[in-house]
Parts: structure tokens; sequence; C-alpha cells
């Protein structure tokens, strides 16, 4: 029973895989997991698509060349790279290239365990690249 935690952690204050991976965890998860998506969804199609945001090359100044959509994430991604959101093994950013090579450094680093299955490149399965592409292509 592996443990997700931060190192140097009491045993006792951490999350167990055998409690993440229950059949109703996973479960509730994936229903809460659908209907953020919907509700986004949902929200989203209530404004026209704006070519300014979407389209590459309509950005001046420090994004040149991109659209604002990738100067946005770029920037997010950034940030939340240096609160260690990266370092999980489920986590992929969509400009891993951009993001700076360190977190913070006052932050403890995260004990994860090998959860996911290298059978077949299961995972490495990332589809950041197609849905940026959806955006501004």
């Amino acid at each position: 029973n592996t443990c997700i935690r931060e190192t140097n952690v009491d045993e006792n204050e951490c999350v167990k895989t055998s409690d993440v991976l229950s059949l109703d965890s996973i479960r509730s998860t994936l229903i809460r997991q659908e209907e953020t998506i919907i509700f986004a969804l949902i929200e989203r199609a209530q404004y026209r698509q704006n070519a300014v945001v979407y389209g590459r090359g309509k950005m001046l100044g420090e994004g040149v060349g991109q659209s604002f959509l990738e100067f946005m994430l770029v920037g997010t991604e950034a940030l939340h790279c240096k609160v260690r959101r990266y370092t999980s093994p489920e986590e992929h950013a969509f400009f891993p290239e951009k993001l700076p090579k360190a977190s913070l450094g006052v932050l403890p680093e995260l004990d994860f365990p090998d959860l996911l299955s290298d059978a077949g490149g299961a995972n490495k399965v990332n589809f950041n690249e197609i849905l940026l592409r959806k955006y501004v292509d």
C-alpha cells in the first residue's frame, strides 16, 4: 500500500494509493471531471470564437509569434511549475521546454509511486499537442 506524500512526512499523514485507486474513488473522480468538462463547454459555448485570442502571430511584444492563448498558457504553466504541478506523473505541460528548471525550492519534494503502466507506452499518453492544435490551427 504505497503512500503519496511529501518526503519526510509521517506515514499517517499520507494518502494511500489503495484509497485513491478504489473503484468508488475512481468513479467519483470521473463523474466530477465529466461534470466539470460539460459545464465548462456549456459556459464556453455562449461566446463566439475570438480570432485574436486563438490565432498565431497575433501577439505583439513578449509573445510575438504566439497566439494569446499560447502566451497565457506559457505564463500559467511557469507559475504552476514553480509549485510542483508537473512533478506529478499525471500532469503534462503544453510547453515543457519553456518551463523553469526548478520549483521555488521552499516546497518539499513529493514522492509519487509508479502507478501508471509503461506497457505499450500507456504512461506516456499526452493529448496536449492535439488539443492545442484544435484551438490555434
